[in-house]
């Protein structure tokens, strides 16, 4: 490439400008990279007196059921007076949803007539188990749980005029829910959520309801806290006994994760032109920055066509790959650099004699690096998921 004047220059010109382009707006922002994780929830609201009365009339007949299937892993069960919670964890590549559905349907028979199982699947990377993204308190001092309801529906329905293009949807938790006592018959409504908001103003803590929001999957955190921020600044509850406020989101963090990170690679960057120019010259200092920049860019652009996210595993790995990158870098810029000091030979034929003399040297460290990292792609279960990251981002930028 070195010998193409033209194309090399576009080519590059090309890659640089794509790999910025998609660190400042295709890539998706987030904390940490979505993991599907095979878990489901089955729920069961009771009036019971007692929990062991709802232990052996609800959990137990469910987890007889769960645990007969092969495709469970493991499941656990908890029982108050208002009902029973059942974690189920299956196996890996099994639907889960449809799993769920299965034990429903089946532990139907060996439960009380009317009993409602109700089951989700559980998204480790969302903040409730419905997979909702932002929280949003509704609050006033003084009120009661069914004056929260009024007011939290009334918002909700306000908050979805907005038609967020970036919102897949907004739910509200209701406080009071109206249910049948499955012993005597009975409708009867009663408090089966709790809230609480503490005020940083008045530093009190207040009863509160939620209004949730989900993004589309694959959203930026970041574009879709500051839609739903905007839309909830937009919302005038002068006339309202209540306030919101968001309470839960991801943002903040990333916006902190991805800060550091970025502040440590352009730290890093600093360090490498610094100790290349103390030991080695100006210029050659700037090449290698210069370099490296091109890759970790151009690495972030092939991270997007793959369809990875900024996050904090990807942002890390292309630290651990500076680190990486730096020994080639500087071994093929000191070695050119000697060339030229050496003599009024052409550039041409200082870089071929540079690539001569170290190439396969280098090339054979690369590729042992390569292959030092390649066991991780192969660690499978939820760790695997998590971490694949790490050697692919080190793989293509070292490639």
């Amino acid at each position: 490439f070195y010998t193409r004047k033209m194309i090399t220059p576009i080519l590059l010109l090309t890659l640089v400008v794509f790999g910025v382009v998609s660190y400042t707006t295709l890539l998706p922002r987030k904390g940490f990279p979505s993991i599907d994780l095979p878990i489901g929830l089955l729920q069961v609201t009771s009036f019971d007196k007692s929990s062991g009365e709802v232990d052996e009339k609800y959990a137990v007949p469910l987890v007889a059921v769960t645990s007969q299937k092969e495709s469970v892993k493991s499941v656990s069960a908890t029982s108050t007076p208002q009902g029973t919670a059942v974690v189920v964890t299956f196996n890996e590549g099994v639907d889960v949803l449809s799993e769920l559905g299965s034990i429903e349907q089946e532990a139907k028979a060996n439960l009380p007539d009317g009993a409602v199982v109700n089951f989700k699947k559980i998204d480790a990377g969302a903040l409730t188990t419905a997979g909702d993204d932002i929280l949003i308190s509704i609050h006033g001092d003084g009120l009661s749980a069914s004056e929260l309801d009024i007011q939290g529906k009334n918002y909700k329905q306000l908050l979805e005029s907005k038609n967020l293009s970036l919102v897949e949807r907004v739910t509200y938790n209701n406080l009071i829910d109206t249910q049948e006592n499955l012993a005597t018959g009975e409708i009867t409504k009663q408090q089966t959520s709790f809230d609480r908001f503490y005020s940083q103003d008045t530093k009190q803590i207040l009863a509160s309801s939620i209004v949730a929001v989900k993004g589309y999957p694959g959203v930026d955190q970041l574009e879709l806290y500051d839609q739903v921020k905007a839309a909830v600044d937009s919302i005038p509850t002068d006339s309202m006994p209540i306030n919101a406020e968001i309470s839960a989101n991801f943002a903040q963090s990333i916006r902190d994760q991805i800060g550091s990170l970025q502040k440590n690679l352009l730290e890093g960057l600093l360090v490498v032109i610094i100790v290349s120019f103390i030991l080695i010259s100006l210029r050659a200092s700037l090449i290698t920055a210069l370099a490296m920049v091109i890759t970790i860019i151009t690495t972030v652009g092939v991270l997007q066509l793959i369809g990875y996210s900024l996050n904090t595993i990807t942002l890390f790995s292309l630290i651990l790959s500076l680190a990486l990158i730096v020994d080639d870098t500087t071994i093929m810029v000191e070695s050119i650099d000697a060339g030229l000091k050496s003599g009024k030979r052409k550039l041409d034929e200082v870089v071929l004699d540079a690539l001569k003399k170290v190439a396969r040297a280098s090339s054979t460290g690369t590729s042992v690096t390569i292959i030092a990292f390649s066991p991780m792609l192969f660690i499978s279960g939820t760790l695997g998921k998590f971490i694949v990251a790490i050697p692919v981002t080190i793989i293509i930028s070292l490639a």
